[in-house]
């Protein structure tokens, strides 16, 4: 998923800062030195953390996403809401291997991310808990282990393109990803930005056609279908360093919800407290949408929720205005207004 436009998030009175540890130790048993995780909050909490509302960014999103849905009757309205939005582990101002590891960054999973942002959510901002948590893609996979490993802690998830794991092209553009990021020069920005930028470049070219359906295509012009193809590489070269990328997109591509340690656990989902919504994109060629009714059947008080598109995983990263974003737009101020106090 990409970042959706919207309004500059400098135009509201946002709070940023920093949750620093000197070490943490991961799922894979590496110890990531130091844990740095980027935050911003709008509003003010409640003691309780009733009306606190966590968006979590996709895989090549940071917390800056944010903007496009925070406003009067969007998904959460900031002068009812206390809002947070965080940059995962692996970019934005967060630990992420261009800053200094590089190969030697350690593999981090979706759990580790839910894991530490629940640790920034409970010791740097004190919430007990909080009313809600979601976001797309990545952010649905994020907010959907954070509500399992800590049941009590969210009332609500809004999980948008959900899915128990990613469906079978996910991981191989991932492994045309690495290839096209993983080459030396392309690895060495300091010494070769050129090549870095094109390599980014041709990553988001490669990405674009997977990520829409191909009716998004047909009914695009050539010359259309090109400047949007060339504004997600455009995207990936102006916002991402190689290494990063890769990260995040290694975490999305080997990820099960059903896979607990050392065991699968099929029935994970029916111990899920939280009250759910799921908006799956009919067209989603990387997170189809038999992944998200797998998670209905376990889910049956969940709000279901499909947008109706034809933009595929790029159905949430729509501008404002379209009808995927006021589709979103209307589901998710609903669900949050049925999480009452």
């Amino acid at each position: 998923m990409l970042e959706t436009p919207g309004t500059a998030r400098s135009s509201l009175a946002w709070r940023d800062g920093i949750f620093y540890r000197p070490s943490v130790r991961l799922e894979c048993g590496a110890a990531l030195s130091p844990l740095i995780l980027a935050y911003s909050t709008l509003g003010t909490p409640r003691p309780d953390g009733s009306n606190a509302v966590l968006f979590l960014p996709g895989a090549s999103g940071t917390r800056d996403w944010i903007a496009a849905h925070t406003y009067p009757r969007g998904c959460a309205d900031p002068e009812q809401h206390f809002i947070i939005s965080v940059d995962a582990l692996g970019g934005g101002d967060s630990s992420r291997p261009s800053l200094g590891l590089g190969a030697n960054f350690p593999r981090y999973s979706i759990r580790d991310n839910a894991r530490i942002i629940h640790g920034l959510l409970t010791e740097e901002l004190g919430l007990p808990a909080i009313k809600a948590a979601g976001g797309a893609s990545m952010g649905a996979m994020i907010a959907l282990e954070l509500a399992l490993s800590f049941p009590a802690f969210a009332r609500g998830i809004f999980l948008w393109l959900p899915a128990v794991r990613v469906g079978p092209l996910f991981p191989l553009f991932t492994d045309v990803l690495e290839a096209i990021l993983g080459l030396p020069a392309a690895q060495a920005p300091a010494a070769s930005p050129g090549v870095a930028g094109a390599a980014l470049m041709a990553a988001g070219l490669a990405y674009f056609p997977l990520l829409v359906s191909r009716d998004f295509l047909d009914r695009h012009s050539p010359s259309e279908r090109q400047r949007l193809a060339r504004s997600v590489g455009q995207a990936f070269a102006s916002k991402w360093q190689a290494e990063d990328l890769l990260s995040r997109y290694r975490s999305l591509a080997t990820h099960d919800v059903f896979q607990r340690g050392d065991v699968i656990d099929e029935a994970v989902l029916g111990r899920l407290n939280a009250r759910c919504l799921l908006m799956p994109s009919r067209s989603d060629q990387f997170f189809p949408i038999e992944q998200a009714a797998r998670m209905r059947a376990q889910l049956p008080d969940s709000l279901w929720q499909p947008i109706e598109t034809d933009a595929g995983h790029w159905a949430t990263s729509r501008e404002r205005g379209s009808s995927e974003h006021t589709s979103i737009t209307t589901a998710t101020h609903f669900f949050l207004a049925t999480l009452r106090d």
